[in-house]
């Protein structure tokens, strides 16, 4: 018989370390941060295996088979299903704008810039000539 662990290693799994709500949302919120919604539903499986499937689908108020297949790898969860999924976990969703994200500052282009000259000179002459009557 052969023995593919020789060292008696077991598999790595992240479910052990999440283990309170904190933890669960870190690792929700990196999984969200990737960009790609295999991650987060890969991301809401793993939570769902550390808190316990059964008890989550209770919480959720979905049925434990339906908890599975709208998290199985390709599944389309609704919103609605992942909402309260996060609600049941004690976690919420939260929106932000990337930190280096910043207002781009419009360019003005040579013709913009050319009829603003024009029409603060047209301005300026107006007024001029409104000031002399007056």
């Amino acid at each position: 018989m052969r023995n593919d662990n020789p060292l008696g290693l077991k598999p790595f799994d992240e479910a052990e370390y999440l283990t309170d709500e904190k933890a669960i949302a870190e690792y929700l919120n990196a999984a969200a941060e990737m960009g790609d919604p295999a991650v987060l539903l890969d991301a809401f499986a793993v939570v769902g295996r550390a808190r316990g499937m059964a008890e989550l689908a209770r919480k959720a108020g979905l049925g434990r088979e339906s908890l599975y297949k709208a998290l199985a790898p390709g599944a389309h969860p609704r919103y609605d299903t992942i909402f309260r999924v996060a609600q049941a976990l004690g976690v919420n969703f939260h929106f932000a704008a990337p930190e280096d994200v910043r207002t781009p500052r419009k360019k003005v282009s040579a013709p913009a810039k050319t009829l603003r000259r024009t029409a603060a000179k047209k301005l300026r002459r107006s007024h001029g000539a409104m000031s002399s009557t007056l």
